[in-house]
């Protein structure tokens, strides 16, 4: 992953990360890079508030199991 802070002028060094070794969280939604400017955290709290709701409406039914 390269990162710019400069809106894609220039960009950082490859960085690469691994979630199992760096302990990172999962990701709760497919947004990636995950982003905490201002103007993408509006729209990734929309986009959680929209994924909580489609979630809430599914409605849990049995486990179904292999033969075992």
């Amino acid at each position: 992953m390269r990162v710019s802070r400069d809106g894609g002028k220039t960009y950082g060094p490859v960085v690469v990360y691994d979630s199992v070794r760096d302990n990172l969280p999962p990701l709760m939604h497919s947004g990636w890079p995950p982003c905490a400017c201002p103007g993408h955290q509006v729209a990734a709290d929309a986009t959680e508030r929209q994924l909580q709701l489609e979630l809430s409406r599914v409605v849990p039914g049995p486990i179904l199991r292999g033969t075992e």
